[in-house]
């Protein structure tokens, strides 16, 4: 979402944690971390939200990603609530 605040302009997108398994070197794709990512001045700050999901769980709507309907993530939380708090930052 492109935003301005003051004349100042930012860019915040919604990712999942992307890192690798120390010991297999594969990819780790459960119970990972949901960052915002804010972006203003060529510079990048991730942000973690306070909530963690599936990859397979996880759906892009352009730069707004969104846990998908109907499912809970490890921690038994809805994806109404994680959605919800998503689309209030």
């Amino acid at each position: 979402m492109n935003s301005t605040y003051k004349n100042l302009k930012y860019n915040t997108r919604f990712i999942l944690e992307s890192r690798k398994d120390k010991e297999t070197g594969e990819k780790i794709t459960d119970n990972v971390p949901i960052l915002m990512s804010i972006t203003f001045n060529g510079k990048r700050l991730f942000y973690y939200i306070g909530y963690r999901t599936d990859h397979n769980l996880w759906e892009l709507n352009g730069n707004l990603g969104l846990q998908k309907k109907n499912t809970f993530n490890k921690d038994g939380i809805s994806a109404s609530i994680i959605n919800a708090n998503i689309i209030a930052h």
